[in-house]
């Protein structure tokens, strides 16, 4: 099994909300720049760069997707996007503000992680 330590640099997200049949929708697009602290594995940063990149962001993808089911299930919002729906959609964030929990679990979220390897810094 191949393993990679990376350490997260700076991150820039963008946040596009929609309000269609009766429900809110969120896509979150992130650009994330990472450096390679550690990998157990043999990497040529010039040949495998793309590919390593593209296995990042399907493995953000899908923890960041476990985590959006998680504040579905309870029916929390630590990441805001009530202030979204509040800011761009006020009329129907109005009906259900007393209920947004519930808006929120019936939300469509989408997160789409875009990561570039800035560098792979002493990784050996």
């Amino acid at each position: 099994m191949a393993y990679v330590s990376l350490e997260i640099g700076h991150v820039k997200y963008d946040v596009k909300s929609k309000h269609e049949n009766n429900r809110f929708a969120f896509d979150i697009r992130m650009d994330i720049d990472v450096n390679l602290t550690e990998r157990l594995f043999e990497y040529n940063l010039e040949k495998d760069k793309q590919r390593l990149e593209q296995s990042l962001e399907q493995e953000l993808q899908k923890k960041c997707g476990a985590l959006i089911v998680k504040i579905q299930k309870h029916r929390i919002d630590p990441i805001g996007l009530g202030v979204y729906a509040k800011a761009f959609h006020y009329d129907q964030w109005k009906k259900v503000e007393n209920d947004w929990g519930r808006a929120l679990a019936e939300a469509k979220i989408r997160v789409m992680p875009k990561v570039t390897i800035k560098s792979s810094g002493v990784a050996k």
